[in-house]
């Protein structure tokens, strides 16, 4: 949603803290990094793999909330805060699941 609003909106695109361009790529990473995230978890992943998605989980985690800081004391759109920071908690919450190890 982000990402789609960045680029139909240029006012919201160009408020974002990374700009335009760059905040695509981090929403996308985020993305790849959930999705990886959820196979991690499904499959029961243990090892070097699990730890190197639960990393680019909890940089994904933090780009996000970055995005949402940057969006709160904007001041033209607050309340577009709203979107990042849950993705950011969401993010966060998947990098812990995937650190569990899984039940034998």
């Amino acid at each position: 949603m982000l990402v789609a609003l960045g680029a139909a909106i240029p006012e919201v695109g160009r408020e974002a803290v990374f700009g335009t361009p760059a905040t695509q790529v981090a929403v996308l990473f985020a993305l790849f990094a959930a999705l990886a995230g959820f196979v991690a978890v499904i499959r029961g992943t243990t090892g070097l793999a699990q730890a190197a998605v639960a990393g680019a989980l909890s940089i994904a985690s933090g780009v996000v909330a970055a995005l949402a800081v940057g969006y709160l004391f904007d001041g033209t759109f607050p309340l577009l805060a709203l979107l990042p920071l849950h993705s950011a908690l969401a993010l966060a919450v998947l990098a812990r699941a995937t650190l569990r190890q899984p039940t034998p």
